[in-house]
């Protein structure tokens, strides 16, 4: 098998070079090796028979032999948002971002989340959830405090939202963008939370920075 298996490569027989490899891997016990063996068989399956389906059903097996495997859990990825398997892909995503240390990384993985949950899969709770961590990360990031302000409009979750612009405001040092920001937090205070006093305060500030605002 080990020279039929030389031969195939050798001459681009590719699919029977992947038939050999599943044949031998069910009775391979040893799991280092049998990642090997999957690996070497989605490879070839994605790169050389265009065969995605198969290869993503051997990446699969490398993982349920090691869940953490970096390089299965990349390709499977790609795999599937090739093939636009999008709920398939967010399992896989929210399992890198889990697994991830590195913060910038993992705060990029969280945002591919929260994106794919809003716009393929029309699950918003979930989005914001996503956004949410990435903003626990970096609360400043621009992207998710964007998208989070539409999504809890969308959701009418006007306390959140009414936070969320106060969390901006402690950190806008931009006189026209304070002044966007106060003006939006005394309408939301004042129309959707009834909350009068806190509404004319806000207003109250938007005066001060700009006393001929309309």
């Amino acid at each position: 098998q080990e020279q039929f298996l030389r031969v195939s490569r050798t001459v681009g027989r590719w699919d029977d070079y992947v038939k050999v490899l599943e044949e031998v891997v069910v009775d391979v016990m040893d799991s280092e090796v049998r990642k090997v063996l999957y690996l070497s068989a989605a490879e070839v399956s994605r790169d050389h028979l265009d065969d995605l389906s198969r290869a993503r059903g051997h990446y699969r097996s490398v993982l349920e032999a090691d869940p953490i495997h970096g390089g299965a859990l990349a390709s499977l990825d790609a795999l599937l948002e090739l093939q636009e398997e999008w709920r398939p892909l967010l399992e896989v995503v929210q399992r890198r971002a889990e697994l991830e240390d590195e913060p910038e990384a993992r705060k990029d993985l969280l945002a591919r989340c929260a994106v794919l949950c809003r716009d393929q899969l029309d699950d918003l709770d979930n989005a914001i959830l996503n956004f949410e961590q990435v903003l626990s990360l970096e609360p400043r990031d621009a992207e998710a405090t964007e998208a989070l302000d539409d999504l809890y409009i969308r959701t009418d979750r006007w306390p959140d939202l009414s936070q969320l612009l106060e969390r901006q405001l402690e950190d806008d040092e931009g006189e026209a963008h304070r002044v966007l920001l106060f003006a939006r937090l005394g309408q939301v205070r004042a129309e959707k939370l009834q909350e009068a006093p806190m509404a004319l305060a806000a207003f109250h500030e938007v005066i001060k920075l700009e006393p001929d605002h309309p």
